[in-house]
């Protein structure tokens, strides 16, 4: 098993792994051998004899296993949270960076990478840091893949802040409800709906709908008591009561329009009584007990 797949943590995913090219290593041995007989070149010209060229294997054999070793050693993924890297086996260097914390991933192309197939990838950090890997195989694709998991986290964090956003919505929507509790509880209630999202009351009356024209009449009530037309909200409540008396969710929001206290209280009972699992249960028990 490889670092990368070693060190992910529980529920990551990894999308996409590579190595280091294959030319890495002839690189490597290509310089060795030009260096080496230059180096033993000029020892056998100034000693006049040629028994240097016996380290000729040694010195071309050295680097090239370095080359082997770096090639074997070095990989690079992207999950759907970091970048991992790591190079080297006795000095190791490791990259580990969260996607929120990188600002671009870079790709340059000399004329043999283009050639071969390989780029340079350079990571670029929000604090200014680049982190390169040289050598690395269709870097495009490791781009394309940033590209992806980037695009992705942005929405999974819009995602949690509509969570959130519809959660506060929830609490100030229960405040209110506590609010219009203790008003009926002291007789002082007089009809006011003051919800600041929408979204709030047909987030509670989706789920319990029968039919996707009760969902579309009740949110045309809601929208239409918020902008001041009570008697046309009344109006398809009522409707509503005799097309879909079942459904807790219409006589609940009649007895948000309700006018009279006694009017509210007998729809708050009629919702409970129908649905005494309701999300808004425990502020309607409390209204009608």
């Amino acid at each position: 098993m490889s670092y990368i797949e070693e060190n992910l943590i529980p529920g990551e995913i990894l999308a996409h792994k590579t190595r280091l090219h294959w030319w890495s290593m002839i690189r490597v041995s290509i310089r060795a051998t030009i260096i080496s007989f230059i180096i033993l070149g000029i020892l056998a010209l100034s000693t006049g004899t040629g028994i240097w060229f016996i380290l000729l294997p040694f010195m071309i054999l050295i680097p090239g296993l370095s080359g082997l070793m770096r090639y074997l050693t070095t990989e690079i993924g992207i999950t759907d949270r970091r970048i991992l890297g790591k190079k080297g086996v006795i000095r190791r260097k490791i990259t580990d960076l969260t996607i929120d914390k990188i600002e671009t991933v870079e790709v340059e192309e000399t004329i043999i990478g283009r050639l071969l197939g390989f780029q340079t990838l350079v990571i670029v950090g929000t604090g200014g840091t680049n982190t390169e890997f040289e050598m690395i195989p269709n870097a495009k694709r490791f781009r394309m893949a940033f590209i992806a998991e980037s695009t992705g986290h942005i929405a999974r964090d819009k995602e949690r802040l509509d969570v959130q956003k519809q959660m506060l919505d929830m609490q100030s929507m229960q405040a209110q409800l506590q609010v219009e509790q203790l008003r009926l509880q002291q007789g002082q209630y007089r009809p006011n709906i003051q919800v600041t999202n929408p979204n709030v009351i047909e987030a509670q009356v989706r789920p319990a709908l029968p039919a996707q024209s009760s969902s579309k009449l009740l949110k045309q009530s809601y929208a239409m008591a918020k902008s001041g037309d009570r008697q046309g909200a009344v109006r398809i409540v009522k409707g509503l009561m005799k097309q879909d008396p079942d459904n807790a969710n219409v006589w609940y929001l009649g007895g948000l329009l309700a006018n009279s206290h006694e009017q509210k209280r007998r729809f708050f009972q009629r919702a409970v009584s129908i649905e005494p699992a309701h999300k808004s249960t425990p502020a309607i028990a409390a209204s009608v007990s």
